[in-house]
C-alpha cells in the first residue's frame, strides 16, 4: 500500500491540529488548578506557625545551627526518636524550647538546673 504526498499531507496537519487541541485542554485545566489552590508551602507554613504559647516552629537547619550539630546528626536523632519533632507531608518542624528540656533530661553527670 502506497501513501500519497496529499495523504501524508493530511495525515500531518490532522495530528498537528490534534496536538493544539490537548496542549490548550491542559494549559486550561492547569489555569484552572492553580486558580483553585494555595502552594503547599503557604500551607504548611500557617499550620506550624503557632505552637500555642507564641513560640514559632522552626526548621531542620535551625535547630541544626541552635545545638551546633549537622542535618545529618539532626536526622539520625529524629530517627532514634532523641529528638522530638512534628510532621506533615514532608515538612518537618521543631519547638526549640521542647529540644532543649528534651536534651536537658537526658543530659548524664547531674546538670540538673
Amino acid at each position: 500500500m502506497k501513501i500519497e504526498p496529499s495523504e501524508t499531507k493530511r495525515l500531518a496537519e490532522a495530528l498537528a491540529g490534534l496536538a493544539t487541541v490537548i496542549t490548550e485542554i491542559v494549559e486550561s485545566r492547569l489555569r484552572e488548578t492553580a486558580g483553585q489552590r494555595k502552594p503547599f508551602a503557604d500551607e504548611t507554613t500557617t499550620q506550624f506557625k503557632h505552637a500555642g504559647n507564641g513560640e514559632t516552629w522552626v526548621k531542620k537547619k535551625e535547630i541544626s545551627k541552635h545545638l551546633g550539630i549537622s542535618l545529618r546528626t539532626v536526622n539520625n536523632w529524629m530517627h532514634r526518636g532523641v529528638l522530638p519533632y512534628v510532621q506533615m507531608g514532608r515538612a518537618v518542624r521543631f519547638k526549640i524550647s521542647l529540644i532543649d528540656e528534651t536534651l536537658r533530661r537526658r543530659t548524664r553527670g547531674g546538670l540538673d538546673h
